[in-house]
């Protein structure tokens, strides 16, 4: 229930997660990201893993800065040839660091 009053309450944050548009990043079998962004500086990204193990995902493309992960508060930073580590059967929803939401 906490994960999704929390997707809830970030969607409604979040313009770009109502109206944003999506733009795949990677797709691999197991392992795929996309960004949604609705042009306001504050682009989200979502990265998901079916993998049986930890693994990274490939961000190629994906807009350069800081970042939080919505759900630990845990910081990212993302450059250019990044990749972010994710837990088996996982998500991550990552947020400008500098964002507006609680």
């Amino acid at each position: 229930l906490a994960t999704v009053q929390r997707m809830g309450a970030l969607r409604r944050c979040f313009p770009a997660l109502r109206t944003g548009a999506r733009r795949p990043l990677t797709t691999l079998k197991k392992r795929w990201a996309f960004v949604r962004d609705a042009g306001d500086g504050l682009p989200v990204l979502a990265l998901f893993s079916k993998e049986a193990q930890p693994s990274t995902v490939p961000v190629p493309g994906a807009p350069p800065g800081d970042y939080l992960d919505a759900f630990t508060g845990a910081p990212v930073h993302l450059g250019e040839g990044a990749e972010v580590p994710i837990d088996p059967l996982s998500f991550k929803i990552l947020l400008p660091a500098q964002h507006p939401c609680p």
